[in-house]
């Protein structure tokens, strides 16, 4: 499906679901949604919902999913397809994912590659970013590779990928410490 056509479809099924969630007395929103009102974000082919813990508000968006479903044809991945519960009994969250035939997700979510958090990074959030770059540096490090073309590494790959964390994510100085370390390690080591 082309970009464009999703947009479209997407928009319709947006006002669906507000104008659902508006008529229907059980639907309840999240905290502190309520005032905007937030019930989906879509970004590219993905797609965030959002409402209280409770069977009606799920059974609200079940059912605007089975209409959807009906006049688009359009499934959602199975294997993609979570439903991350805040602040409710382990057997109130199968019931809820079995429900609307979802896996049961857990925070933070990774989207794109990087996790959504509201804070700070925590030390094993940032970990992936080091771990991928050491990863590709271990790649590398079976191919004779000239200093020139170690540089041109660092500036194109590594530096992408640490740019790409930077714009989502305030990293202190530390991370940045240990990335500029393993620069530096991959650049001065020596041809084996």
């Amino acid at each position: 499906m082309s970009l464009y056509l999703f947009v479209l479809v997407m928009d319709a099924f947006h006002l669906t679901v507000k104008a659902r969630t508006q008529q229907d007395t059980s639907f309840s929103y999240p905290w502190k949604c309520k005032e905007i009102p937030l019930t989906i974000l879509c970004f590219a082919y993905d797609l965030l919902m959002f409402c209280k813990v409770d069977a009606e508000s799920l059974k609200v968006y079940k059912e605007v999913l089975d209409e959807f479903v009906g006049l688009s044809g359009l499934h959602g991945n199975a294997n993609n397809c979570h439903i991350i519960v805040s602040g409710a009994a382990s057997v109130n969250q199968q019931l809820l994912a079995s429900q609307l035939g979802f896996q049961i997700g857990s925070l933070p979510l990774k989207y794109l590659g990087v996790p959504l958090v509201s804070l700070r990074l925590t030390i094993q959030e940032r970990q992936p970013l080091l771990r991928k770059m050491k990863c590709k540096i271990l790649g590398w490090g079976s191919l004779s590779v000239s200093f020139a073309a170690r540089i041109q590494l660092i500036k194109v790959v590594l530096t992408a990928m640490f740019l790409y964390w930077r714009h989502a994510f305030f990293l202190p100085s530390t991370v940045i410490e240990r990335i500029e370390h393993t620069f530096k390690q991959f650049l001065w080591r020596e041809n084996k």
